[in-house]
């Protein structure tokens, strides 16, 4: 049967322009591929998840791949690299509109908004033309689409007490999900979309937060506090603060589809400006000084956050492993006459009733044993009859069930990443990129060029679990190497530094006055602003 592959995209700030290179890369890749290879060799995308930079890229692409396959011809003139690496740029986020207060944003969201509405709206301005559908589209001709948020307001859950009453508690890591296909090529889904993209976007300070309006509906657990209508508004800011690399996303839609079927067929694609890199503290209780204590913090909360779905990816991953060890120790035993059918039949029985399975559902989770082991239950069929197979696969059963492993699958995860020297636009907390197209064209163009060397050896960096890609690359603008210095502010037009200077000069003063910093007071917020705007800020623009 065919391949899957599911792909989540990370918050990037202005690195979205490395991302947007590898999403052209791989959906160009394996349109090409899946145009020649045979029906069983062919490579799938059905579906994708973002965070904040990467929500906008993961919807960008969902449209591509639905209705606008044409657009994406040109590796120089498509929705990626038009909205990313031409479109945002300092001169159009800044200054804000007129509209627009310094008090909210440092940058200009309706700019942001203005590019939603060309890229992900643009064909809704007027009656759309037909939809021309990516040959990289799974062949059901839809996507799941997945976006991460982080809701400032917070969604209620009220789980009863055994002693009477209920345990309340908050959630703000949010999330918004679309099935989409031909169905929704329409402005009313897309406006949704691109509200949500939007929102899922929007890096504190730097953007204001959006608005959403939600459905109870959306949230599927049982615990979810009652509302006063069915429908409410919240106030989202950028989904990677919580949740920046929703590879647990991608599993809940993964389990939907397959309903934990062939997962040797099925990969996980993870793009992201850096790798995941482990990113040991080396602070010490006795230099624990507040200025320490406080990055520390910062980075011990950011990195628990962004992990976590990678966390729970490896701990299922590593579960499996060991279950498939014990799978191949118990067939062993079986071989060797250690356990013998008739002594096991009937303990293996019992243990199989004490998990209350239906007779369907028992049989399913038979079949999906059976199709697993495929191999080791056609070879002990053979020497020991099928029986003896059966009872082996039924005390696997047990020991998947008691490890609560059961329509739990390995994940298959590929990560296409860069070392963070090597990016332009890193520099100033990933805000770089936005100054100077030039760096936004390098980083693009560095995506591609990952995404090509993933690609032509995808087979053997897969070790089989993929086919070996049958495309033409497309030619890459000349990279420039790494600087001995690295990419710095000073490579950047000194006026495109200026006004980031500026805005951020204000956006400092507005925060001060607002904490009642005026009148006689005005003295210590001038000091400040002296010391962090004039000294600090201004080292690092280089001005």
């Amino acid at each position: 049967m065919p391949y899957r592959l599911a792909i989540t995209i990370a918050g990037a700030v202005s690195l979205g322009s490395f991302e947007a290179g590898v999403l052209y890369e791989v959906v160009d890749a394996l349109g090409q591929h899946n145009q020649t290879a045979p029906p069983d060799e062919r490579v799938y995308i059905d579906v994708l998840t973002g965070a904040s930079a990467g929500g906008v890229t993961a919807a960008v692409t969902a449209q591509s791949l639905l209705y606008t396959a044409a657009q994406l011809a040109d590796p120089y003139n498509n929705p990626f690299y038009n909205s990313w690496v031409v479109s945002l740029d300092i001169n159009g986020l800044l200054p804000l509109g007129r509209s627009e207060s310094a008090d909210q944003s440092i940058f200009s969201s309706d700019y942001v908004n203005s590019l939603a509405r060309q890229f992900l709206l643009g064909r809704y301005a007027q009656s759309p033309p037909p939809p021309v559908s990516h040959p990289a589209l799974n062949p059901s001709g839809s996507v799941r689409l997945g976006l991460t948020l982080s809701n400032l307001n917070g969604v209620d859950f009220a789980r009863p007490l055994l002693s009477g009453g209920t345990f309340n508690y908050t959630q703000f890591q949010d999330q918004i999900e679309f099935s989409l296909d031909a169905t929704t090529d329409q402005s009313v889904t897309w406006t949704r979309i691109a509200y949500a993209a939007v929102a899922c976007g929007a890096f504190p300070f730097a953007f204001r937060p959006g608005k959403l309006t939600r459905d109870i509906k959306d949230y599927t657990s049982q615990f979810v506090a009652p509302w006063p209508a069915p429908n409410r508004d919240f106030t989202y800011s950028d989904g990677g603060i919580f949740q920046n690399q929703p590879l647990g996303l991608a599993k809940k839609f993964v389990d939907s589809l397959d309903k934990h079927q062939n997962s040797d067929s099925r990969s996980y694609l993870f793009v992201s400006p850096r790798p995941v890199n482990p990113t040991l503290s080396t602070i010490s209780a006795d230099k624990a000084v507040f200025k320490l204590m406080l990055g520390a913090l910062v980075n011990a909360i950011y990195n628990q956050a962004g992990f976590q779905d990678w966390i729970e990816a490896e701990t299922i991953n590593d579960s499996l492993s060991l279950l498939n060890r014990r799978a191949t120790e118990l067939k062993r035993l079986f071989e060797n006459d250690i356990l013998k059918a008739s002594d096991v039949q009937g303990l293996a029985g019992r243990l199989l009733d004490q998990f209350q399975l239906t007779r369907a559902g028992l049989d399913g989770a038979r079949a999906q044993l059976r199709a697993q082991f495929s191999p080791e239950y056609t070879q002990l069929s053979a020497t020991k009859g099928v029986p003896a197979a059966d009872v082996w696969i039924d005390s696997v059963l047990i020991l998947e069930l008691a490890a609560d492993l059961h329509e739990k699958d390995e994940m298959y995860i590929y990560q296409i990443a860069s070392d963070p020297k090597d990016l332009a636009g890193a520099g100033f907390f990933a805000f770089l990129g936005f100054l100077y197209r030039g760096f936004r064209d390098h980083d693009y163009d560095l995506g591609r060029q990952k995404a090509q060397s993933f690609l032509n050896l995808i087979d053997q960096i897969s070790k089989g679990k993929l086919p070996k890609l049958r495309f033409t690359p497309k030619p890459i603008h000349p990279v420039q190497p790494t600087p001995p210095g690295g990419f710095t502010p000073a490579m950047i037009p000194k006026p495109n530094r200026k006004k980031l200077y500026e805005a951020l000069s204000q956006a400092v003063d507005n925060a001060l006055i607002q904490e009642g910093l005026t009148g006689l007071k005005s003295i210590v917020r001038k000091s400040i602003e002296t010391f962090y705007t004039d000294g600090k800020i201004k080292q690092m623009l280089d001005l």
